[in-house]
C-alpha cells in the first residue's frame, strides 16, 4: 500500500513539475467572441519585431482555440510525455502556402512521436492593408495570382473566416488554432510570418527556425535528432550552386509614393544550395528619400546587406523600395548580389526610381480643396467626384491608411492620433494627385 502511496504521489509531483517548467500562461481563458476587436497590429520588421524563443528557453503556456472551438492548452499536451512543433502562419503567406507539404509531411511520419500545431496570427500580405513586414502595402503578385485577396481581419470572426476560406482549398493535416484577438501567441513567440519553435517535454526550445524548414535548415534533422530517428528526409545539401537574376530596373509613381522594383533570383543548379549576399551600394537620390532591401520580409532603411539561401532549382523572390518624398524628383541605387561561394558569380544591378511624370494637371488641383492646414484634429477633402480613395502617408511615404472618400461634399479625416509632422494625402480616381498636410 505505501508503494502504491508512494508512486501515486511521485506521479502527482512529476505532473506539477512538468507544468511548472512553463512561463506564465500568455493565452486566453475562455473562447473569444466573433465579434472581439483584433487589437492594433505593430509592423514587426527591425526594432518592431519581437524574436522568437532560443534553443534552451523556456516557453511560456497558453491556451488556444481550433476553427470548431476546441480548447488546446501546451502545458497539457506536454504532460503526454512528447516533443511540440509549433509552425506559425497565415493564408497570405506565400512562403506559409509553400510549405504545407513539408507541415503534412511532418505530421505524418512523426505522428504519435510528436504534437504539431499550425498557430495562425495577423495575416502577412493582406489585401489593400498595410503589411507589417513592410510599413506599406504588399500584398505580393502571388497572392494576386492566385485570387488570395484578404484584407487584415478586424475580428476574430473574420480571422476564422480566413482560416475556412484556407482549409475550403487546401488540405492539411494538424490541427489549426487561432491567435488570439490581441495576438497574444504571435508577440510572444516571435512574430515572423512561418516560424518553427520545436520544444521538449520539459517545456524548454530544443530548436527555433525563423522559416519552417528553409534552407539551409532542415526540420527533418532537427526532429530526428531530438527523437533519435530516421526519417530518410535528413537531406543536407552543399553551398556550390550559381545563380542568375531576372529583375526589372524601373518605377515612376506621384511624389510621396512608395516605388518598387521586383526580381526574382534563380538557383541554377538542381543539387547544391546557393548562398546569395545582397548589398545596397550608395545611392544618387535626394536626401529626403529612403531605400529599402525586401526578400521573405521587408528590412528598413537603415539594413543594408542581407543574405538568402536558395535551395537546388529554387527561386527568391527580391524587392527593390524607393520611399519617396513630395518633390518632383529621381534616384539611382546599386544593388549588388554576389555568391558567397562564387565571388566570380556576381551581378550588379542598378536601380532607377522617379516621380518626375506625375500625370497632374492644373485642373486636377483646382477641383480638390484641403482644409484646415496646418490641423491639429479634423481635416477636411472637397473634390468633385473625381477621386475615390484616399491613401495617407507619412513623411518617409509609409502606408497609414486607405479611406473611402464620399462622392458629393466634404470627407472628414481625424489625425487628432497622428504625432506632429509631414503626411501626403493621395487620392486616387480617374487621376492621382498628391497633397501635402502639416499636423501641429
Amino acid at each position: 500500500m505505501k508503494k502504491i502511496i508512494s508512486f501515486f504521489l511521485y506521479f502527482l509531483l512529476s505532473s506539477m513539475y512538468c507544468f511548472a517548467q512553463l512561463l506564465p500562461s500568455i493565452g486566453l481563458n475562455v473562447a473569444p467572441n466573433d465579434a472581439d476587436s483584433i487589437c492594433p497590429i505593430i509592423t514587426a520588421q527591425g526594432a518592431g519585431a519581437v524574436p522568437g524563443f532560443m534553443p534552451g528557453d523556456t516557453v511560456p503556456d497558453f491556451k488556444l482555440y481550433t476553427l470548431n472551438g476546441d480548447s488546446v492548452q501546451l502545458s497539457q499536451v506536454l504532460q503526454q510525455g512528447i516533443p511540440v512543433l509549433l509552425i506559425s502562419s497565415s493564408y497570405t503567406c506565400p512562403v506559409f502556402r509553400g510549405k504545407i507539404n513539408n507541415i503534412n509531411q511532418v505530421d505524418s511520419i512523426y505522428q504519435g512521436q510528436l504534437a504539431v500545431y499550425i498557430i495562425y496570427t495577423v495575416e502577412a500580405h493582406p489585401d489593400i492593408d498595410v503589411s507589417p513586414y513592410s510599413g506599406n502595402v504588399w500584398t505580393t503578385s502571388s497572392n494576386v495570382s492566385a485570387g488570395i485577396l484578404y484584407r487584415q481581419p478586424k475580428t476574430y470572426g473574420e480571422r476564422k473566416v480566413v482560416i475556412d476560406s484556407l482549409l475550403s482549398n487546401n488540405y492539411i493535416r494538424p490541427d489549426i488554432l487561432l491567435d488570439g484577438p490581441c495576438n497574444e501567441w504571435w508577440s510572444n513567440y516571435g512574430t515572423e510570418p512561418n516560424s518553427a519553435t520545436l520544444i521538449r517535454p520539459n517545456g524548454k526550445v530544443f530548436t527555433f527556425q525563423k522559416w519552417f524548414n528553409k534552407a539551409p535548415e532542415n526540420i527533418f534533422c532537427e526532429i530526428d535528432s531530438l527523437l533519435n530517428t530516421n526519417s530518410g528526409l535528413c537531406n543536407m545539401f552543399g553551398n556550390g550552386g550559381t545563380f542568375s537574376l531576372v529583375t526589372d530596373s524601373t518605377a515612376n509613381d506621384v511624389p510621396g509614393s512608395v516605388l518598387s522594383i521586383h526580381a526574382t533570383i534563380n538557383n541554377l543548379s538542381s543539387t547544391e544550395n546557393v548562398v546569395v549576399n545582397i548589398q545596397r551600394g550608395t545611392a544618387i537620390m535626394p536626401s529626403t528619400w529612403l531605400t529599402a532591401l525586401c526578400t521573405d520580409v521587408c528590412y528598413p532603411p537603415s539594413t543594408n546587406s542581407v543574405q538568402v539561401t536558395i535551395p537546388p532549382s529554387a527561386t527568391q523572390t527580391f524587392i527593390f523600395y524607393f520611399y519617396t518624398d513630395s518633390i518632383l524628383a529621381s534616384g539611382m541605387a546599386p544593388v549588388r548580389f554576389r555568391n558567397a561561394n562564387m565571388p566570380s558569380n556576381e551581378i550588379i544591378q542598378r536601380y532607377y526610381g522617379s516621380t518626375l511624370s506625375t500625370g497632374i494637371t492644373t485642373e486636377n488641383l483646382e477641383v480638390v480643396e484641403l482644409y484646415p492646414n496646418p490641423t491639429s484634429g479634423m481635416v477636411f477633402i472637397e473634390q468633385d467626384k473625381q477621386y475615390e480613395w484616399l491613401i495617407i502617408l507619412d513623411a518617409i511615404g509609409k502606408f497609414i491608411s486607405r479611406n473611402k472618400l464620399n462622392e458629393f461634399g466634404s470627407t472628414a479625416i481625424n489625425v487628432n492620433s497622428f504625432p506632429p509632422g509631414v503626411y501626403y494625402f493621395q487620392l486616387e480616381g480617374r487621376n492621382r494627385i498628391v497633397r501635402k498636410l502639416i499636423k501641429y
